[in-house]
């Protein structure tokens, strides 16, 4: 009974259940196209450096986009600047779209996914700090990891037989059409807002040395999964079923270990967890920068699936704890900025190094960062 009351938790707080399903359709329209976009810019004939620039540009603008989302946030709600983000993220893929036809300027794609990107995050982080509980806030976040996870298991696979079999155009729309549904389960309730005059001043006060390093490491660490490792990995394999086969593999495995981690992160302590989290996955990445055949890199990605949540879950975990002791919205645009900040040290170092298993290594000694936290 214990454990059925549980359970019946996340689905009473209507807050939660309404924003799991939201993030659950979005995550998986997302798992659908996004490891493919860097390879669909290359093959538009995009240089790398083109692509890497993009990535900077988009961070850039994300970090200064993040001040006005979080008044933005304020001011509408925050189920409203969720919303507001999915039109935003729709006109980007329109644009990626027409890219051939019209030759946009990478710029304005990096601009139009900027905004989307930063009303959804700042949004989503302060819904989830007000109404996750401190107690159970590991296995609160693994629910949502895990929902989202269980739809992102096919995701990349049929992303990738959409590309291979009819094309990029086709995963567009059908993206578009799957983001538009994802709004439906924000307004079964009242909108939120929070009262809160948000201070600049303030959002340097709320963090320390400490969290600005492990932020900006994460960002890296995310960028790098997020552009690198695709990249790397379609050099290998050569095909974008491949790639999709091997995304949502590591993806199924990491269901074996989300839930189960989420319950540990509140049992015992998280600070513990997440340094062995850490260090395996930093593990991870220095395997992976070895990787030449495609066994090596199915291997050791199922590896990187399997441990990822040993140091996600609590990192998150732990995250949300300190933004709802400290100033919540100045917590949460530091972290923003600071994660954007890693990931434009982590793509302008690329483009130095050029290497890609440089970045890996790089990836790896990111991941290490969340030592401090």
């Amino acid at each position: 009974m214990f454990t059925l009351n549980r359970h019946l938790h996340y689905f009473l707080n209507r807050e939660l259940s309404e924003l799991y399903m939201a993030v659950a359709l979005r995550t998986f329209a997302l798992s659908l196209i996004s490891i493919f976009i860097p390879l669909y810019l290359l093959n538009l004939g995009y240089s790398l450096v083109d692509v890497l620039i993009f990535y900077i540009i988009f961070c850039v603008l994300h970090s200064i986009f993040s001040f006005f989302a979080a008044k933005l946030s304020i001011r509408m709600g925050l189920k409203h600047s969720i919303a507001m983000s999915i039109p935003f993220l729709i006109l980007f893929y329109i644009l990626l779209y027409t890219l051939t036809t019209y030759n946009w300027p990478l710029s304005l794609l990096a601009l139009v996914a900027a905004v989307q990107n930063s009303l959804f995050w700042v949004a989503f982080h302060m819904d989830f700090t007000k109404f996750s509980a401190r107690k159970v806030r590991g296995e609160e976040f693994s629910m949502l990891r895990l929902i989202s996870s269980a739809l992102n298991v096919i995701g990349p696979l049929v992303g990738a037989v959409i590309i291979s079999f009819i094309s990029f155009h086709y995963l567009f729309i059908f993206v578009s059409s799957l983001l538009i549904f994802s709004l439906i389960p924000l307004f079964y309730s009242k909108d939120t807002k929070i009262k809160h005059n948000f201070s600049v001043k303030k959002m340097f006060e709320t963090s320390s040395i400490k969290n600005l390093i492990v932020f900006m490491g994460s960002g890296a660490e995310y960028g790098a999964a997020l552009v690198i490792w695709p990249l790397f990995v379609f050099l290998i394999v050569g095909t974008y079923l491949s790639l999709g086969i091997i995304t949502s593999l590591a993806t199924f495995l990491s269901l074996i270990t989300v839930y189960i981690v989420g319950r540990l992160c509140d049992r015992f302590d998280r600070r513990s967890i997440l340094k062995v989290g850490s260090v395996a996955h930093s593990m991870a990445w220095f395997f992976k920068s070895v990787a030449l055949t495609g066994p090596q890199v199915v291997l050791i990605n199922s590896f990187s699936g399997i441990i990822d949540s040993f140091k996600d879950i609590p990192y998150n975990a732990m995250v949300y704890d300190k933004a709802s002791k400290k100033s919540m919205i100045e917590f949460i645009v530091f972290r923003e900025i600071a994660m954007h900040i890693g990931k434009i040290i982590f793509f302008a170092m690329i483009m130095l190094m050029v290497v890609l298993t440089r970045g890996l290594v790089l990836a790896g000694l990111a991941s290490l960062t969340y030592l401090l936290f």
